[in-house]
C-alpha cells in the first residue's frame, strides 16, 4: 500500500501541468551537471596523482634493490626503467608525457629541487642509474603533464598553458647491499 502510494505521488509529479517542476528542475539541472562534471575531473585528476605515485614507488623499489642496474647498458636500463614506469600506470597517463631523472646523491641532506621549464618539463633531467651501487643514496623523480578534460576546470586547475598541471612524484632510497663484487660502493 506504502508503495503504491509513493508511486502514485511519483507519477504525480510528471502529470503537474502547472510548471514549477520543470522551473525547479532547470534552476537545478545546471549547477548539478557542474558539480558532477567536477567530481568526475577531480576523481580522474587525483587517480592519475596516485599512479605515478605508485609507479614511482614500483620504480625506486626496482633501483634499490639493483634489479634495474643488471642490464648491460645504459639504454637498456632506461629502457627498463620506463617498461616498469609505463606499465603501472598505462590505463591513465601518457607514457609519452612522463619525464624522469634518477641521479646519485653524495648523501640525504643534498638539495633535490626540481627544475622545471615553463612548458612543465624538467630541465636537463639526468639518468645516472648506472652509477649508483650498494649503499648509495639516489633521487628517482618522475614528472607527468596531466591534461584537463574540461576548459572551464582546466582554466581553474591548471598551472601550465593548454589546461595542465604538472604532477611531480620524488623519492631518496638508499640501495640495498644487493652487488659485494664491486670495488667502488658507496659507504654501507
Amino acid at each position: 500500500m506504502l508503495v503504491k502510494s509513493l508511486f502514485d505521488r511519483f507519477l504525480a509529479i510528471f502529470r503537474d501541468e502547472t510548471g514549477t517542476t520543470a522551473i525547479e528542475f532547470s534552476l537545478l539541472a545546471i549547477p548539478f551537471v557542474f558539480t558532477v562534471i567536477s567530481i568526475v575531473e577531480l576523481s580522474l585528476f587525483f587517480a592519475t596523482s596516485s599512479v605515478v605515485d605508485g609507479a614511482l614507488d614500483v620504480v625506486a623499489r626496482q633501483i634499490r634493490v639493483g634489479q634495474i642496474q643488471q642490464e648491460e647498458t645504459i639504454e637498456a636500463m632506461e629502457d627498463k626503467f620506463i617498461e616498469i614506469v609505463c606499465s603501472h600506470g598505462d590505463v591513465l597517463t601518457d607514457c609519452n608525457k612522463i619525464e624522469f631523472e634518477v641521479l646519485k646523491l653524495d648523501k640525504f641532506s643534498t638539495d633535490i629541487a626540481a627544475t622545471v621549464n615553463e612548458e612543465g618539463g624538467l630541465v636537463d633531467p639526468a639518468f645516472e642509474v648506472d652509477a649508483i651501487t650498494a649503499g648509495c643514496v639516489s633521487l628517482i623523480r618522475i614528472s607527468y603533464l596531466y591534461e584537463f578534460l574540461t576548459p572551464l576546470y582546466g582554466k581553474m586547475w591548471s598551472n601550465y598553458p593548454g589546461n595542465q598541471r604538472l604532477l611531480i612524484a620524488t623519492t631518496v632510497v638508499k640501495s640495498e647491499p644487493f652487488d659485494f663484487d664491486v670495488d667502488e660502493d658507496c659507504s654501507i
